[in-house]
């Protein structure tokens, strides 16, 4: 079954642009593959991509668009030209991010003997196949920041993830009460743990997602999409009521930390106005842009969230205390290799005196940190926190409430990726959407000059003899 639905999904692909606008078919394209493909499998072929659901919600969409001449068929006014971004601090980011694929591997290159256990050294070919897993990975940035650029376009991305999450709570709620099982019963394996899955009587429900918390977090972010796409568009009143039903659904799953993500941000999606949202979403973007500093500065109140966390759950809190503790020893190991961190293979982990690994690495952030050092961590998180921070400071920027709200809806997933390891292709998608809209607010900027002045009315401020020149030539012109 993995291999059918692998094998076909190209032509899930062809039908959406075939069917559907090119925006409509972009957004379905990434949704949907992310929400219903297999999760870490897919056809390992030789000098090839892996053929997995990465690569299916992005790289893939990308080439049927090119193939189908979606670019052609849309808009001036909702495509924008090329595939590589035109804003010159985003187009510098992902220069940076190849290029620090590039030095990681050349700093990388000695081996590592640990208790027994050897790690190899980095090869000039992990360098190629790096850059190409960040381009694969870049994949639904670049194409939402082509076709996905523009309020209306914000929009529908915020109405389709409610939609998509409002029919995949069915499922969710199914395995609620029943457990964890379509992704067995339908592709024949367990993506994860059982065991972190168990609720009391209840379960954590996974679908087709990696874990219980991405869809936790899923859940959350749409959520608030729904209740945003409501607020820009109040004849939509349905979305007021999906907000509830995927709320309804948080709560089910158990998922602590994504149901205090979605509390904490739905006061801002209902009650403020576009340019306080976009405010709120750029103070969280500068926090998680600058989270390694503050982190290593002491001030982060790791402490006092954890006594928080053990009043509400000592289990929780538990959880919580180990990947803080894991994440002081990974930053002290970044610290050996500060500007390109240690790269792949293990090679950034501890291990016991048996070369055992002892490490646990959940958040995005510390995981893209002490693999990549500084320079992939900036333009990593660059391109995720740039888009709000910039739509914020620039005032001449028409805000809208569709944009303001997904900026709000890209907030709640870095705030997700501090504790936990979900980088996935809606982020990227919806990071991509912003982006773009940063060069239509340019194309679309007011004009600062004054309006021409009729030449049969003369400035006073004009000389005397550059009048009769004026009036002598409108006379030759009757």
């Amino acid at each position: 079954m993995i291999f059918l639905a692998l094998v076909s999904w190209p032509f899930v692909v062809m039908g959406f642009f075939a069917r559907y606008r090119v925006q409509l078919a972009v957004i379905l394209s990434v949704i949907s593959a992310y929400l219903l493909l297999p999760t870490d499998v897919g056809l390992d072929l030789p000098i090839l991509p892996k053929f997995d659901k990465v690569f299916m919600a992005g790289a893939l969409v990308i080439l049927i668009s090119w193939l189908s001449g979606a670019a052609q068929k849309a808009d001036q006014s909702d495509a924008r030209p090329g595939w590589m971004p035109r804003n010159k601090l985003i187009l510098s980011l992902i220069i940076l991010l190849i290029l620090s694929d590039f030095s990681t591997v050349m700093t990388n290159t000695d081996p590592i003997a640990v208790a027994g256990r050897f790690l190899p050294g980095l090869r000039p070919y992990d360098a190629f196949s790096s850059v190409l897993s960040s381009l694969i990975m870049l994949s639904p940035f670049l194409l939402a920041r082509k076709f996905l650029a523009t309020s209306e376009s914000h929009l529908l991305l915020l109405k389709a993830l409610a939609i998509a999450a409002a029919l995949y709570a069915f499922l969710a709620l199914f395995e609620v009460r029943m457990s964890p099982q379509i992704n067995l019963s339908v592709y024949g394996y367990f993506p994860h743990d059982w065991i972190q899955h168990r609720r009391g009587s209840w379960w954590r429900p996974i679908v087709f997602l990696s874990h219980g918390l991405m869809v936790g977090i899923f859940f959350s972010t749409a959520c608030l999409a729904a209740v945003a796409a409501f607020r820009a568009d109040k004849s939509a009143r349905i979305y007021l009521g999906l907000g509830g039903w995927v709320l309804f659904a948080l709560l089910m799953a158990s998922t602590l930390g994504a149901f205090a993500i979605a509390i904490l941000l739905l006061p801002a999606v209902l009650l403020l106005n576009a340019r306080l949202q976009l405010l709120t979403a750029a103070a969280i973007a500068g926090v998680v842009l600058l989270y390694p500093t503050l982190r290593n500065a002491g001030y982060i109140p790791t402490a006092q969230i954890t006594q928080y966390a053990e009043s509400i759950s000592p289990e929780r809190a538990g959880s919580l205390r180990l990947r803080l503790d894991n994440e002081d020893l990974f930053l002290e190991r970044a610290a050996e290799r500060p500007l390109f961190g240690w790269g792949g293979w293990g090679r950034a982990r501890m291990y016991d005196a048996r070369g055992r690994d002892t490490s646990v690495a959940d958040g995005a952030w510390v995981i893209t940190f002490v693999m990549g050092g500084w320079l992939r961590y900036i333009a990593v998180f660059g391109l995720l926190c740039a888009a709000p921070i910039l739509l914020a400071l620039n005032r001449n920027i028409p805000a809208h409430l569709a944009t303001s709200g997904l900026c709000l809806v890209l907030g709640a997933n870095l705030i997700d990726l501090i504790p936990n390891s979900g980088l996935n292709a809606l982020i990227w998608l919806t990071a991509g959407a912003l982006a773009g809209r940063l060069e239509t607010a340019r194309d679309t900027a007011p004009t600062t000059q004054p309006p021409p002045q009729d030449p049969a009315t003369p400035s006073p401020y004009t000389r005397q003899n550059t009048r009769h020149v004026k009036t002598r030539y409108a006379r030759f012109q009757k």
